[in-house]
């Protein structure tokens, strides 16, 4: 006896949104089974080439992992330097670069430095270099302070003061 057309799409639709949950929430798992399967069937007619060539699979194998190894290793000694330039290259011009963006800034929207103007939360904005974080007018202590109990007469008791400790 079969099922009804709609109770079929009923099933198959419920199958389909918890397999499709299931590869949701498993999905970092799965990710290096998916692209060494994906691996494996890309590199599988190589090897089997090299099986016509005469090699036996397991020896055509270990050739197509050390080539891959050999091409990976190849491939950061050429890209590991130039990113390593490129950092340091970064790290030298970055304080000119801040110096233009401000001077860019301050020329194309001077009313940023205008007392008239709205300021932001600490005042006007200066370059990191004449400046000391946070602002002065942010500085709080941010010593943790010791909760408070009343004593008998009233008089706030700090906990850690009984102890000999200073708050």
């Amino acid at each position: 006896m079969a099922l009804p057309v709609s109770l079929q799409l009923r099933y198959w639709g419920i199958s389909a949104v918890v397999f499709g949950l299931v590869l949701w929430f498993l999905g970092d798992m799965l990710l290096p089974f998916i692209l060494g399967g994906a691996i494996a069937y890309l590199l599988d007619p190589i090897a089997d080439h090299m099986e016509r060539w005469g090699l036996s699979r397991l020896l055509a194998t270990g050739v197509i992992t050390l080539a891959t190894i050999f091409v990976f290793v190849f491939a950061m000694l050429l890209i590991v330097p130039l990113l390593v330039q490129q950092a340091i290259s970064l790290f030298n011009t970055a304080p000119q670069i801040a110096a233009d963006l401000w001077t860019f800034l301050t020329t194309r929207f001077p009313d940023l430095l205008d007392d008239n103007s709205p300021r932001t939360r600490w005042g006007t904005w200066s370059p990191p270099s004449s400046r000391s974080w946070p602002p002065a007018s942010d500085r709080r202590d941010l010593r943790p302070r010791a909760p408070r109990v009343a004593t008998r007469s009233g008089a706030p008791l700090s906990l850690l003061s009984a102890r000999g400790v200073p708050c």
